[in-house]
């Protein structure tokens, strides 16, 4: 595996398909819903949990009964399910115009998102298993937090239950995400079901370990960027409240650094998932071919 050949046709495919940075600006529209769910979710769980916060309209959550509160989550669940669905078709669609930009394929919105009936239906297994297990580990923390909560003995321990849950499942959340990558990678690539891309990771991470660990370093590097742009902003803030329309200068700073984060953002999206992409092709070459793989339709 040529890694600088690699890293110089995804800088020159990122800079050279513009269809790849809209798909990616779309992936981050439709993770919105889901974001704001989860946050909503967990911020009222952590109002909750805190003893002695003494807020207007507080008190009535605490006298909903449980069931109400296990409708709420179950219907959060199906619709972060629903919506991290969408995310993935996405990705998937990005990884494969990705594909297709290396082969110098003609790449156009409506080729990428054309992922096929068969990507399409193995998304639709992922979302129904990996989706399922893993929106419910992101919400079990706060709905855990929430019943102890409205009981009238559980309260003070509810924010320490909060905390522990969130950090016990973390190493599991992290270990579902990167199996779930690896099994959208061979779905995306080779348009395998997910069982056949199951078997498949071994042998791709047995020969581009290194490569994706190199990718998701570089991944890291312009959060420094992200840091000094949002720098001022976090500085400006107290002026809010300490002068007379003190507020406009924070407004004017994040308004400033906007356009830049979101160019970061998107380039950073655009480039690492060309490089999963090519290190990915690169394993898949010299491990073992699939025998079900299909080629990538143009």
């Amino acid at each position: 595996m040529d890694i600088n050949s690699l890293f110089r046709d995804a800088w020159r495919i990122t800079w050279q398909r513009w269809i790849l940075w809209l798909l990616s600006l779309l992936m981050f529209l439709t993770m919105i819903p889901a974001l704001a769910l989860a946050a909503a979710f967990g911020g009222v769980a952590g109002l909750m949990s805190a003893p002695d916060l003494n807020l207007p309209g507080l008190h009535t959550l605490y006298q909903w009964p449980l069931w109400r509160w296990i409708v709420i989550a179950a219907g959060m669940w199906a619709a972060l399910v629903a919506t991290t669905s969408l995310t993935w078709i996405l990705q998937v669609a990005t990884v494969r115009g990705a594909a297709l930009a290396a082969d110098q394929a003609v790449l156009t919105l409506p080729t990428a998102l054309a992922i096929g009936r068969q990507r399409l239906w193995s998304l639709l297994k992922l979302s129904l298993t990996f989706g399922v297990l893993m929106m419910g580990l992101a919400l079990l923390p706060s709905l855990a937090a929430i019943l102890m909560s409205v009981t009238s003995r559980g309260q003070a321990n509810a924010l320490g239950l909060l905390q522990l849950t969130q950090t016990g499942l973390t190493p599991v959340s992290s270990a579902l995400g990167l199996a779930l990558f690896l099994l959208m990678m061979a779905i995306a690539v080779e348009d395998l079901t997910p069982l056949k891309a199951l078997r498949r990771t071994w042998g791709i991470l047995r020969f581009g370990w290194w490569g994706f660990l190199l990718v998701f370093g570089l991944s890291f590097l312009p959060s420094v960027a992200v840091i000094a742009l949002l720098l001022p902003l976090v500085i400006s803030l107290p002026l809010a409240f300490v002068i007379a329309n003190g507020w406009l200068i924070p407004l004017l700073c994040g308004a400033a650094a906007a356009p830049i984060l979101l160019f970061i953002l998107l380039f950073t999206a655009v480039f690492t998932t060309t490089m999963y992409t090519l290190v990915y092709r690169a394993a898949a070459r010299l491990s073992q071919p699939s025998p079900s793989a299909t080629p990538i339709p143009v």
